[in-house]
C-alpha cells in the first residue's frame, strides 16, 4: 500500500510539475505577445512621426525617427523606404541605397521602391540598373505611368529612341494629363526630325501644366528651329519667368535676342 501511495503521489507531483510549466510557457508567450504588440506600436508611432517630419523638409529629424522605427521593427519595410528617399534628398547615396535593398528584401512587389531606386542609380549614372529597377516597377504596377517616364528618360540616354518612344507613348495612354511625358516624347521627337509631332507634345504640355518652364524651353528650342526667333524669345522669357535661375533659359535668350539684333542691321 505505502508504495502505491508513493507512485501516485510521484505521478501528483509530475502533473502538478508539468502543469505549471505549460501555464508557465503560456503566460511567456503571452508577454511576448504584449512585447510584440508593443514593439509595433512604438515603431508606428515613430514612423509616423517621421513621417511628418520629412513632409516638413526636416530629414536629419526624420531619419532620427525612422531608425528608432527600425529599432522597434527591424521588419518595417516602410521605414526603410521612407529613410531610403530621406537620406537620399541628404546626398547619402550609398546609405539609401542600402535602405532601399532592405526594404525591397522585406517587401519584393513594392513598385515605389524600385521606382525610388531606380531614380538614384541613374543620378549615379548606372543607367541599365535603373532601366532594370524601372521595369521591376512597371512589372508591380503596369500602371505606374512615372515610372514608364523614367524608364523612357533611362533609354534615350543610352540612344534607344525607339524604346523611350514607346514608353512615352505607354505613359500618356495610361495618364493622359502627364505634362512631363508629353515633354519628354517631345524631345526626343525633335531629335528624330519630328518637328511637328515635337511642337505638338510641347504644346499639349504647356496646355496640361502652364508652370513647367522645361516646356517653354524646349517649345523654344522647336520653334528656333523653324526659324521663328520672336517666338522662342517669346518662350523663353515665359521660362525664365517661372525659373530665374534657369541658366540654360537665359543663355538661349541671350544668344537669339543678338541673331534678332543681327538680323535686323543686316536689313
Amino acid at each position: 500500500m505505502r508504495r502505491g501511495r508513493l507512485d501516485a503521489s510521484r505521478a501528483f507531483g509530475a502533473l502538478l510539475t508539468y502543469t505549471l510549466a505549460v501555464l508557465s510557457f503560456i503566460a511567456a508567450g503571452e508577454e511576448y505577445s504584449r512585447a510584440e504588440s508593443r514593439r509595433k506600436t512604438m515603431a508606428g508611432a515613430y514612423y509616423n512621426r517621421g513621417l511628418e517630419k520629412q513632409n516638413k523638409g526636416d530629414l536629419k529629424g526624420a531619419i532620427a525617427d525612422y531608425d528608432l522605427a527600425i529599432f522597434f521593427d527591424s521588419t518595417s519595410a516602410r521605414a526603410y523606404h521612407n529613410r531610403g528617399v530621406a537620406r537620399s534628398a541628404k546626398g547619402d547615396l550609398s546609405g539609401a541605397l542600402e535602405d532601399y535593398n532592405r526594404a525591397i528584401g522585406l517587401r519584393p512587389k513594392n513598385s515605389l521602391t524600385y521606382f525610388n531606386r531606380g531614380i538614384m542609380l541613374k543620378s549615379k549614372g548606372n543607367l541599365v540598373g535603373a532601366i532594370r529597377d524601372y521595369t521591376a516597377a512597371i512589372d508591380s504596377d503596369p500602371l505606374f505611368a512615372e515610372a514608364y517616364v523614367n524608364r523612357g528618360n533611362a533609354r534615350r540616354e543610352m540612344g534607344d529612341a525607339s524604346g523611350a518612344l514607346a514608353d512615352f507613348d505607354k505613359a500618356i495612354a495610361i495618364k493622359p494629363k502627364l505634362a512631363l511625358a508629353y515633354v519628354d516624347r517631345g524631345s526626343v521627337r525633335m531629335s528624330e526630325g519630328d518637328t511637328g509631332g515635337a511642337a505638338e507634345d510641347f504644346d499639349r504640355a504647356i496646355q496640361l501644366n502652364p508652370g513647367l518652364p522645361l516646356a517653354f524651353y524646349n517649345r523654344a528650342c522647336s520653334l528656333y528651329s523653324k526659324g521663328d526667333l520672336k517666338g522662342a524669345v517669346r518662350d523663353l522669357n515665359r521660362a525664365i519667368a517661372l525659373n530665374a535661375d534657369y541658366a540654360k533659359a537665359q543663355l538661349g535668350r541671350g544668344r537669339m535676342l543678338k541673331l534678332e539684333i543681327d538680323n535686323t542691321s543686316r536689313r
